[in-house]
């Protein structure tokens, strides 16, 4: 419900105020983050208000939409729009920085997405500069970016490299690990839980597997519906959301 309720909300109410709403939210977040911020598992931007814990991380991706708001703000700002364009973009980053919770991959995503917004924004012609440039640009610092991620690399030690591969596994990049016990437990888990849910209604060997899932309440939901409702209910869900 939750899913359906934010694919068909009108984004269009915050435009006159997102760059207000996203100050006040980071803000939130880096006060909430740096105060009340912990570890579950060795993960952290953990927050707990009552017995309801949450990813500050997870969090932090509601920034987008709101972004989105602000670059349709800026529409006809001049020159500057740019510089004030990486300001918004890079608040995310420093947040994290602010609060010690900085991680390379959940940045890289948060940028890659504010990136692909503002191609899409510069393509609409919203600000009226120079395309090339713009996108000469972006392509330069990714390239920087790609370099030194290269050097990063490079110096891993052994069960770093098998972190980074478990998470480029994620986007198809290289070959996924479906052990039951290595680095991509939750895939192999969920995996299962497909594989033996129903057509229609519930399948008590998937249930029992999503049962043991970490995350299967609140980060794997579509595999818990998959396992109590049935598979037509994911596709139901996937076409109410697209």
């Amino acid at each position: 419900i939750a899913m359906l309720l934010v694919s068909r909300a009108d984004y269009t109410i915050w435009i006159g105020g997102s760059r207000l709403i996203g100050g006040i939210f980071i803000v939130i977040v880096t006060i909430l983050t740096a105060t009340l911020g912990y570890r579950i598992n060795g993960m952290s931007g953990w927050v707990s208000i009552g017995s309801v814990s949450f990813s500050m991380r997870a969090l932090m991706l509601l920034y987008l939409p709101v972004f989105a708001g602000i670059l349709y703000e800026f529409r006809g700002s001049g020159r500057w729009v740019i510089a004030k364009i990486i300001f918004w973009m890079i608040l995310p980053a420093l947040s994290t920085f602010i609060t010690g919770d900085l991680s390379a991959p959940f940045t890289l995503l948060i940028l890659l997405s504010e990136t692909i917004l503002v191609f899409i924004a510069v393509h609409k012609d919203w600000y009226g500069i120079n395309r090339k440039i713009v996108y000469g640009g972006f392509a330069t610092v990714f390239a920087l970016m790609i370099t030194a991620g290269a050097v990063f690399i490079y110096r891993l030690n052994g069960y770093q490299s098998a972190r980074l591969a478990n998470w480029l596994a994620h986007f198809g990049i290289g070959n996924r690990i479906t052990d039951d016990n290595g680095i991509n437990y939750v895939n192999a888990q969920l995996g299962k839980a497909f594989a033996s849910s129903a057509i229609i209604g519930k399948s008590e060997k998937a249930v029992d597997i999503m049962s043991n899932t970490p995350g299967f309440g609140s980060d794997y939901v579509v595999g818990s519906v998959a396992a109590t409702c049935g598979l037509l209910a994911v596709a139901a869900i996937i076409i109410c959301t697209t």
